[in-house]
């Protein structure tokens, strides 16, 4: 789950780097209900923007590179505009 501190997360997006989306907690979100989906990408992704003011969440990791329909509509409707696989 999410255990890093915000003022490293902070730090490292002042020196550069890009802050993406990669969940809360790490499910395989293939086989996550709508519920699950939303707060593992939409809040994490509020979360993220609430607390890196100097940018906005754009993109996303799949974790497992696991993915259905219904994860690429939550990314959609959150406003990601990118996502990658392994």
């Amino acid at each position: 789950s999410w255990n890093h501190p915000w003022p490293d997360v902070v730090t490292a997006a002042a020196n550069g780097n890009e802050m993406g989306n990669h969940t809360k907690n790490h499910p395989n979100l293939s086989t996550a209900n709508g519920t699950t989906l939303h707060d593992e990408i939409t809040n994490m992704k509020t979360l993220i923007d609430q607390n890196v003011t100097g940018q906005t969440v754009l993109s996303f990791a799949y974790p497992f590179g696991a993915y259905n329909a219904a994860v690429l509509d939550t990314l959609k409707k959150s406003g990601h505009i990118g996502a990658r696989t392994v």
